[in-house]
């Protein structure tokens, strides 16, 4: 999921911090990344049904007036997934 929110420099900040307390309070989020680009966040969202999505998507995105747009894409399939951590000597 890509989160695109508002444009204003001052502003941004502020909902910023606001949107990120408010995501971290999301059980169904179980990653979130505020990045460079085109967007500001990407989310890693999971769900066991498009219902819960539905949901999520009206409690925690639809319900912030500064909310910009938003992107959705679903995993098809899972190419490759580590946890390692490589500790150089």
């Amino acid at each position: 999921m890509f989160l695109d929110r508002i444009d204003k420099a001052i502003l941004r900040q502020l909902q910023q911090d606001g949107f990120i307390k408010h995501i971290r309070l999301a059980p169904e989020v179980r990653e979130c990344y505020q990045v460079t680009g085109e967007v500001d966040f990407v989310l890693l969202v999971t769900v066991e049904n498009m219902q819960q999505y539905d949901d999520f998507c009206q409690r925690y995105l639809y319900s912030d007036p500064n909310m910009k747009n938003f992107k959705t894409q679903i995993s098809m399939n899972r190419v490759k997934y580590d946890t390692c951590a490589v500790i150089p000597d």
